[in-house]
């Protein structure tokens, strides 16, 4: 008993020593932290960055003349935030942002910027050195949202709009909310374009914005081949592209036979692909997988009390989206000449890397037999019924 209480009371003096000394650290942590001081600025000394825009005023390869416009945040003290627009220009992006410091008298805080926009000319530049001096620096926000703007990218920035401090602020919302109804990913960032700009059997696409009424809209999306922008398509292209490139995505489909008789069908598709290979021809299989509610229905009568009526449907909707689809491929071998749709990222996977291929060219020369769509649609729900 007198041996069992030495042991504790060692244990406990060993516990009580641990302890002290573990407050003993921390208060020199502490004492480090706060004797060092605390620099504290006020918020109106400071221009918070919401937005960035890219543009070029020259291509001559001699004179390329950067214009680098920012969005800023204006504090006033009071309630209201004014959005400020200075810009840089400079032969270079860094003596663009040099330029732009000599202008405007607060010191840039760059990690909350919600977009990025590139005007089409830069777009069809090269985006790679904005790409290659944003994510070069730590303190950028790498998951801001990327967009491509017909016209200047300043004046995307400039815009007002009633109840939001920037159109930075809009059109953060407009992008991440894309993904509901027309099959947009949210693949879109900046890390997002850094990892496929290089990548074997990957190609950058981007939403294209333009101002209607005043407003940001997203009108199509802009294609890129590495850094450079080779073409802008329409908006049902671009849900034919979002079908066959992404997975796990939701829009709209429609069948429409006039103004009064149509169907519209909300869904979320999944997308599968299995690539073989004999000899050098490629086979590529694209599976859809498609499931969803009918939200409007005025083209199939009684399709909650009759099975054949939504199974008729489920075909005629499988019908219109794989000749969609196949329209589009054919667009892309013959039009844009890049594998958007990324069947080059499969074939990798599947074969290796490092051959040196040139996959934009494999699918673009791949007879449009070897390539098959095949969708699979499903209603889920109809609604509460017809009336």
């Amino acid at each position: 008993m007198f041996k069992y209480n030495i042991d504790n009371s060692k244990t406990y003096k060993s516990i009580l020593k641990k302890k002290n000394m573990i407050i003993f650290l921390l208060t020199i942590v502490l004492y480090i932290f706060f004797s060092t001081g605390t620099t504290y600025v006020p918020i109106e000394n400071l221009g918070i960055i919401a937005g960035i825009g890219v543009d070029i005023s020259n291509t001559s390869s001699e004179a390329v003349e950067y214009s680098v416009p920012i969005s800023i945040y204006n504090y006033t003290g009071t309630n209201t935030i004014y959005n400020l627009v200075p810009k840089g220009i400079g032969h270079t992006l860094g003596s663009a942002r040099q330029d732009r410091q000599l202008q405007f008298d607060k010191k840039f805080i760059l990690g909350l910027e919600r977009i990025v926009v590139y005007s089409e000319k830069i777009s069809e530049y090269g985006i790679r050195p904005i790409i290659d001096i944003l994510f070069t620096n730590p303190n950028v926000n790498d998951t801001g949202w990327s967009v491509v703007c017909k016209g200047k990218a300043e004046d995307i920035l400039k815009l007002h709009i009633e109840g939001y401090p920037t159109s930075s602020d809009y059109i953060e919302g407009m992008i991440n909310h894309a993904t509901n109804l027309n099959f947009f990913s949210d693949n879109y960032k900046v890390m997002d374009i850094y990892v496929r700009m290089d990548a074997e059997g990957r190609n950058v696409v981007l939403p294209y914005i333009e101002v209607k009424d005043n407003l940001p809209k997203i009108t199509g999306m802009a294609l890129f081949n590495k850094e450079i922008m080779v073409r802008k398509i329409e908006m049902e292209d671009a849900k034919a592209l979002n079908l066959l490139r992404e997975s796990n995505v939701r829009g709209l489909l429609s069948i429409q036979k006039n103004s009064k008789e149509y169907i519209d069908f909300d869904a979320t598709s999944k997308r599968k692909i299995k690539v073989e290979k004999t000899k050098d021809k490629y086979n590529f299989t694209i599976d859809l997988s498609i499931i969803g509610d009918v939200v409007s229905n005025s083209l199939y009568i009684n399709m909650q009390g009759d099975s054949k009526v939504k199974e008729q449907f489920e075909k005629d909707m499988e019908k219109a989206v794989e000749e969609s689809c196949m329209d589009f491929i054919k667009k892309m071998q013959s039009e844009y000449k890049i594998d958007v749709i990324e069947l080059g990222r499969v074939a990798v996977a599947n074969f290796g890397r490092g051959t040196g291929t040139n996959w934009n060219e494999v699918i673009n020369n791949t007879d449009l037999t070897n390539i098959k769509v095949n969708v699979k649609v499903k209603v889920d729900t109809m609604g509460r019924g017809n009336y």
